[in-house]
């Protein structure tokens, strides 16, 4: 029989051995925080870390597959072929693109609105647009542009978030299925159709934002913003995206899986304009 003092001990010996180990996790963690933290805003790092942490910062995976799909596509056209790159970014994939922005970057040829394509009908034999169709007001619009301006047997690429937080560059309105793209591209011909970002990617992007806002005390919700940047939001999803970043390897795995699509965080979708 144990006697109230034994259980004391006891008692006394776990909370002991389980300070101690929070303290082991703690500590390091706090550091290896502060260090994550302060290296992201410090720009100082040689850039082969740099492009490392960022990589893991980022809230989606990107396989090399996934890495190399434009490259490959934009290659496969031939030097001779010109390329519409539509929300070009910060993207330079070869000297026969012609990238359009609504923001002038260092990369972009032609500052346009997508509504509203300054080119001849006819007059490009591909697009391509990553992660642009759900930051257009009307996209039905652009798609039609897109068809006015490819050569009849064009090709077409696209990427696009299926379940992902809002993130407004300048606006953010839309989401898109796989029948959602077929729908909207109805007068193409399908090539090609899949997961651009698995389940990990969703579910760490999601996390992420979950963590921000969180962190974001002063609890109110103002629409007229078209930008989120409350400090204390943007603090907790570093700490978020720090945390939950690992899960987005899961679609290593994941994105083999027959139903991925179901919980996809992004898909693409590839087609030809018909002769």
């Amino acid at each position: 029989m144990i006697d109230n003092n034994s259980r004391g001990v006891r008692s006394s010996f776990l909370s002991f051995v389980g300070a101690i180990a929070l303290l082991l996790v703690a500590i390091p963690f706090s550091f290896y925080l502060s260090v994550y933290l302060l290296a992201r805003r410090s720009g100082r790092l040689p850039q082969w870390i740099q492009r490392r942490l960022d990589n893991y910062y980022y809230p989606t995976y990107l396989s090399p597959e996934h890495i190399a799909r434009v490259p490959k596509f934009v290659a496969s056209l031939g030097p001779d072929a010109r390329i519409l790159n539509i929300g070009g970014g910060m993207k330079n994939y070869a000297a026969n693109v012609v990238n359009i922005d609504v923001v002038p970057t260092h990369t972009t040829t032609v500052t346009a609105d997508a509504h509203i394509l300054p080119f001849a009908n006819e007059s490009f034999d591909a697009v391509v647009a990553i992660a642009v169709f759900e930051h257009l007001e009307r996209p039905w619009i652009v798609t039609a542009e897109i068809e006015r301006v490819l050569k009849p047997g064009g090709a077409f690429y696209m990427e696009v978030p299926f379940l992902q937080p809002y993130h407004a560059d300048p606006g953010d309105y839309y989401r898109y299925t796989i029948p959602g793209l077929r729908s909207i591209f109805r007068n193409f011909e399908e090539r090609e159709v899949g997961l651009a970002n698995g389940p990990g990617s969703m579910l760490t992007w999601i996390l992420t934002d979950f963590a921000g806002i969180i962190g974001d005390i002063d609890g109110e919700f103002d629409d007229s913003k078209r930008r989120i940047g409350h400090n204390g939001f943007v603090r907790a999803k570093e700490v978020g995206r720090l945390l939950f970043s690992p899960l987005k390897y899961l679609d290593k795995w994941l994105e083999r899986k027959e139903h991925s699509f179901v919980v996809a965080s992004g898909v693409y979708y590839q087609g030809i304009k018909p002769k």
